[in-house]
């Protein structure tokens, strides 16, 4: 029983079955309609962020945190939401043709109740989202008419004895979810107006700002950093907080006419048009007006008004107006494809898997996501949840990295990738003190490569680790050395190694003794006789005795190499527990960092020991993933560039922002997370579609590629599978090891 649960939680959904997850029902009829082009997907980007971004966050920073020194702040905090962004382009085009965003990247590369778990705070992040940004926007029409529509209410629900509803977030949320429920097309129309509306606003408001400000707010007032450069790195959170909201581009595949292009296009521009319009805002209030005089929540509305020019304050309210409602259904838009997506896997409710014939809507998804959301908005004080929001945002955007680097690593789908040279490839030593062949320095690997035949396949088999200790040890008589085969964890295909193909057997004892008994060096007489009748292996030996230290350190350089090798093959063949072991460390860095820098400060021993193990374990994990060789995908879609140094940054960066929040966020998280493992336990695991037709082949397949137990054993033969047949059904080589 616990080894089937077991079985069950971590099996993956086959990358080679994600065409098929294109937002067809549950019965298979009905699909969603593809007509979002890219523009409609920057639209949908720049308007989920700019609302909150340019009339809330934008003044609480110029404020409260830095001043005009905000800017850097933005821009920092920016480039770090483009690390992100580019981890979810890459995952887009690997996975284009789903609405799951990174439920289903997590689905495809760590497992399904990690998936599900991915996907629950999804769907948290997205509700809470919607209902706290109508809230905003309820506060700004309430400003707007100066609360007099919300007095009107609040006599009415004191008369009969309610306790306060927000009627108008409520009535925003329910609007949208009827947008949402008529159809895509339309919706996209909508959110294109209403950004053209923000755009022409925010133009405005610059020009206004540059024009009737004055150079003398940024000299003046502690200048243009009065909080210095601390205020600018502790205003970076608040700046990130602003960028929240591109991920949901991720679940549009359904839904595009090319997402392979269009996705991860949207996800950079977006990013990048965000932080030009963040700066611009941030610049133009603190340009306008000294910081400190600024109101913080509404600063955009009252910083005309407080200057004289009310009739600006109007036109800038429009603007708000606009960019909030376009900011509300940027948060609910994504919410009903994850509910549709989880649902057409099995892990909850089929119920939300239909799909509208008419209209091409996730139909029941959508009513749902709007009446809850609107729930939420009209009775519950957001005040505590809103931090929930960025703890299943941050938790999603750190397993978007966590899956980039196992697509690099770990072979999925074999049909789709190709091997990589690994980085000790083989070298000509001749050229260099003396060796024939040897491996060579990390420099000169990558651009050595050779196409390997059937033939070849057939004389070059042998383990991994077999092909290592050769190295280190005497040639006995059944050795056959004549390749090697590498893998990033699984089996890697059309790999060998010309530098294990020279090692012949090892001569009689009798010709041994023969050969060697007028020796001289009685000290030298037990190891001379391995290397005499092999001129590359004598070459090898006598650089090893040579007085020359030059040869000496080539020697000593060559077995660090192989040592190095043998390192970097063990954690190939075991990338999940790595990873798993590398991201824990990170975490509980982070956590260290984030809180206990008060005992930091006061040089706490214990603390700083443990940061710096943490650190320098940190470190060298990174710096051995960084050597290890990387698949290549043959995908049209975006690859993330520096990989994967920046996946480590980019994680470091969202576990350090995940730890700093407050403790009891995570306790509303965990419960939260509790109820949906009960749910997925109860339901999910019985109901999965991996319980349906393929699930049975996928699995035995995995069990018998992808177990670190066969890695090096069993060589896929890539040049025996024909055409449209997939390579789990190729035949396997060297089964039987000497």
């Amino acid at each position: 029983m616990a080894t089937t649960m077991l079985s069950r939680i971590k099996r993956k959904r086959p990358l080679d079955k994600m065409s098929s997850h294109n937002g067809h029902d549950a019965k298979g009829g009905a699909e969603m309609e593809k007509c979002l082009t890219t523009v409609d997907l920057v639209s949908l980007g720049v308007g989920s962020c700019c609302g909150a971004g340019m009339y809330l966050t934008a003044g609480i920073i110029a404020a409260q945190k830095a001043g005009p020194g905000g800017i850097l702040s933005i821009v920092l905090a920016g480039l770090g939401s483009i690390l992100t962004g580019v981890h979810y382009a890459e995952l887009a085009g690997i996975c284009p043709h789903t609405s799951g965003s990174a439920y289903m990247y997590t689905y495809v590369t760590v497992g399904e109740l990690l998936a599900f778990i991915i996907g629950w705070g999804l769907i948290v992040e997205y509700v809470i989202g919607t209902a706290a940004a109508s809230v905003a926007l309820s506060e700004t029409f309430h400003s707007i008419t100066e609360k007099r529509i919300f007095n009107f209410f609040t006599a009415c629900t004191d008369t009969v004895g309610l306790p306060h509803i927000d009627f108008v977030a409520a009535a925003v949320c329910l609007l949208l979810m009827w947008l949402l429920a008529s159809g895509v097309q339309m919706s996209a129309r909508v959110n294109n107006v209403l950004n053209g509306i923000n755009f022409i606003v925010w133009a405005v408001f610059v020009s206004a700002s540059f024009y009737l400000g004055s150079a003398s707010n940024w000299s003046k007032n502690g200048g243009f950093l009065p909080y210095g450069y601390v205020g600018v790195l502790s205003a970076i959170p608040t700046a990130f907080y602003a960028f929240v909201g591109f991920d949901g581009l991720a679940t549009t595949g359904a839904e595009c006419k090319n997402p392979v292009k269009s996705i991860p296009i949207s996800i950079v521009l977006s990013i990048i048009i965000n932080i030009i319009v963040f700066t611009n805002v941030v610049a133009g209030l603190t340009f306008n007006m000294p910081y400190n005089l600024l109101t913080a929540d509404t600063a955009m509305l009252d910083v005309f008004a407080k200057k004289g020019y009310p009739a600006l304050k109007y036109i800038v309210a429009v603007g708000a107006v606009a960019g909030l409602f376009a900011a509300t259904f940027g948060s609910l838009f994504p919410l009903p494809r994850v509910l549709q997506a989880m649902a057409q896997d099995g892990l909850i409710f089929r119920y939300f898997a239909s799909v509208c014939p008419t209209r091409h809507t996730a139909l029941r998804a959508t009513i749902v996501s709007g009446l809850v959301a609107a729930f939420l908005a009209a009775f519950i004080n957001l005040t505590l949840l809103i931090e929930l929001v960025l703890i299943g945002t941050l938790l999603a955007y750190v397993i978007v990295t966590y899956a980039t680097l196992i697509i690099r690593y770990v072979d999925l789908c074999t049909s789709q990738h190709i091997p990589l040279v690994p980085v000790f490839s083989p070298v000509s030593a001749s050229e260099t003190y003396g060796l024939h062949e040897s491996y060579g320095s990390a420099g000169a690997a990558a651009s050595i490569k050779r196409k390997t035949s059937d033939t070849d396949l057939h004389h070059q088999e042998i383990d991994v680790k077999s092909n290592i200790n050769l190295l280190h040890r005497q040639p006995s008589h059944t050795d056959t050395v004549s390749g090697v085969t590498e893998n990033g964890g699984v089996v890697n295909i059309g790999f060998h190694d010309d530098a294990m193909t020279h090692c012949s057997r090892r001569d009689s004892a009798n010709s041994l003794n023969k050969r060697h008994e007028d020796s001289k060096d009685s000290e030298l007489q037990e190891n001379v006789y391995v290397f005499k009748d092999n001129p590359e292996k004598t070459s090898s030996f006598n650089m090893y005795i040579s007085p020359l230290p030059k040869e000496r350190i080539a020697l000593k350089r060559h077995l660090m190499c192989v040592s190095f090798i043998r390192l970097t093959v063990y954690v190939s063949q075991n990338m999940y527990v790595f990873l798993l072991g590398l991201y824990g460390s990170m975490f509980l860095m982070c956590a260290v960092l984030s809180n206990l820098f008060e005992l930091l400060e006061k040089k706490n021993v214990l603390v700083i020991i443990c940061l710096g193990l943490l650190m320098v374990t940190v470190t060298i994990m990174s710096v051995v993933l960084m050597f290890i060789p990387q698949l290549k995908h043959v995908s049209e879609g975006f690859k993330a560039p520096l990989v994967p140094l920046i996946t480590v940054l980019t994680a470091g960066i969202n576990i350090y922002l995940m730890t700093s929040l407050h403790w009891v966020t995570w306790l509303l998280f965990l419960a939260w997370m509790l109820i949906g493992i009960v749910i997925y336990l109860a339901y999910g695991t019985r109901n999965s579609t991996l319980n349906g037709q393929f699930s049975q082949q996928w699995d035995e397949t995995e069990d018998d590629v992808f177990s670190t137990d066969n890695v090096g054993s069993e060589v896929v033969n890539a040049s025996s599978v024909s055409e449209g047949e997939s390579i789990e059904d190729a035949p396997l080589l060297n089964q039987e090891k000497d």
